[in-house]
C-alpha cells in the first residue's frame, strides 16, 4: 500500500460486495446524483440550534422512575360509598360522564352513469314526455352575434 491504485484489489473488493465493475460505477453515479439533488434542495441550510438541542434531548435523554407497589392488604379496607356521596361525586363531575354526540347520515350517491339509463325508460313514457314538450323541440334555436371592431376595415385589391 504505497498510495497507488491497485486494480486487482479493487476488483476483489467489489466482487465481494456483489458488484461487477459496470454495476459498481452505475451505482456510484446514482449515489452521486441523489447526493446532488439532496444538496440542491437543502444546500447550505443551517439547522436552528433549538432544533438540534430538541433532537439531542429526544435521542439521548435518560429517565429514571422510582415507584412503590402496594398490595390490597397494605391499602386497607375501603368502605362502600353511600348513595349521597355517589350523587355528590356525580354532580360535581357531570361533564366527565357525558357521552359524545353522534350524528347519523344517509348518503345517496348519484352519478351520471346511474341516472342516464335510457333502456330503463318504457317507450310509452318517452313518447308521452316528447308529446308534452313537443313545442320546445320544434322551435329553431336562435343566436345573436355582435362584433365590435375598433380598427377601420381595409379592402384588399386582388391583382
Amino acid at each position: 500500500m504505497n498510495g497507488q491504485f491497485d486494480r486487482a484489489r479493487f476488483e476483489q473488493i467489489i466482487r465481494q460486495a456483489g458488484f461487477s465493475e459496470p454495476r459498481f460505477v452505475a451505482e456510484q453515479r446514482n449515489v452521486m446524483l441523489r447526493r446532488q439533488i439532496a444538496q440542491s434542495v437543502s444546500g447550505e441550510l443551517k439547522v436552528p440550534a433549538t432544533t438540534i438541542a430538541a433532537i439531542n434531548r429526544y435521542q439521548n435523554e435518560k429517565r429514571a422512575i422510582e415507584y412503590l407497589a402496594l398490595t390490597p392488604a397494605q391499602a386497607g379496607d375501603v368502605a362502600q360509598p353511600t348513595p349521597e356521596a355517589l350523587t355528590k361525586y356525580f354532580d360535581e363531575r357531570k361533564v366527565l360522564f357525558r357521552a359524545p354526540e353522534y350524528r347519523k347520515i344517509t348518503l345517496l350517491a348519484l352519478s351520471p352513469a346511474e341516472l342516464a339509463k335510457p333502456g330503463d325508460v318504457p317507450e310509452a313514457d318517452a313518447k308521452a314526455a316528447y308529446e308534452q314538450n313537443k313545442a320546445s323541440y320544434g322551435k329553431p334555436e336562435r343566436r345573436e352575434l355582435r362584433r365590435s371592431c375598433s380598427r377601420t376595415r381595409r379592402r384588399r385589391r386582388r391583382a
